[in-house]
C-alpha cells in the first residue's frame, strides 16, 4: 500500500501535466466505431450497474439459501470492496473536478454517450475492478474465474473511452482506486474474521 500512494499521486497528477498525451490516447482508442463494436461497448457499459450489484448480491444469497457462508462471506466482502471504492471514487471526483472530454470541444471525439458528472476518476471502472479484484483475491488460483473477471473489468474501462466519456487517465485511476480498494478489504476481513 505504501508504494501504491506515490503511483497514485502521479497518476492524479496526469490530468495537469499530461493533457496533450491523454487527450491523444483517448482518440487512438475512440477513433475506430462500427455499428457491432458501438452495441457491443454500450452494452457493457449500459449493464455495467446491474453486474456490479447482481454479483455480489447473488452470491450472498446463494450463501444463505444452500447454508454455504463461505460464499456468503465472499458476497460480503465484494459489496464493501465496492461501496468502499465507489465512496472513494465520489470524493476524487469532487476534489479533482475534471469535465468529460465531450464536454471540452476534443475535435475528432466520438460520443456515443452523455453522462451528467464528473470525469475523473472512471465510478464504472472503479467498481468492476473492486468487484472482480474482490472476486479474484477470494478465490486465488482459480484461472477460471480470474482471467475472465479480470478482462471483463478491462473491457468495462476500454468502453468508457470507446464512448468518449472517460480519458484513459480517468480509467486508469479507475481500476488502481478500484484494485487497491478490493485489496485492503480483503486483508481487513482476512485480519478480523469476525466481520
Amino acid at each position: 500500500m505504501k508504494k501504491l500512494l506515490p503511483a497514485l499521486f502521479c497518476i492524479l497528477s496526469l490530468p495537469l501535466a499530461a493533457q496533450n498525451p491523454d487527450v491523444s490516447l483517448l482518440l487512438s482508442f475512440n477513433h475506430y466505431h462500427t455499428p457491432g463494436l458501438n452495441k457491443l461497448m454500450l452494452g457493457f457499459t449500459r449493464t455495467q450497474a446491474e453486474v456490479v450489484s447482481g454479483v455480489p448480491l447473488g452470491l450472498m444469497l446463494e450463501g444463505k439459501l444452500d447454508h454455504q457462508p463461505e460464499i456468503c462471506h465472499e458476497g460480503l466482502k465484494s459489496v464493501c470492496s465496492v461501496a468502499g471504492a465507489t465512496l472513494i471514487s465520489y470524493g476524487l471526483k469532487k476534489i479533482i473536478q475534471r469535465p468529460r472530454p465531450y464536454t471540452t470541444g476534443i475535435p475528432g471525439l466520438v460520443t456515443l454517450e452523455k453522462e451528467k458528472g464528473l470525469s475523473m476518476p472512471s465510478g464504472h471502472t472503479t467498481s468492476t475492478f473492486a468487484l472482480c479484484v474482490s472476486l479474484c483475491a477470494s478465490n486465488p488460483g482459480k484461472w477460471e474465474l480470474m482471467v475472465p473477471a479480470l478482462l471483463y473489468a478491462s473491457l468495462i474501462g476500454y468502453s468508457r473511452m470507446y464512448v468518449g466519456v472517460h480519458y484513459p487517465s480517468d480509467v486508469l485511476v479507475g481500476a488502481l482506486v478500484g484494485t487497491a480498494t478490493a485489496l485492503v478489504t480483503q486483508k481487513l476481513f482476512n485480519r478480523f474474521p469476525g466481520l
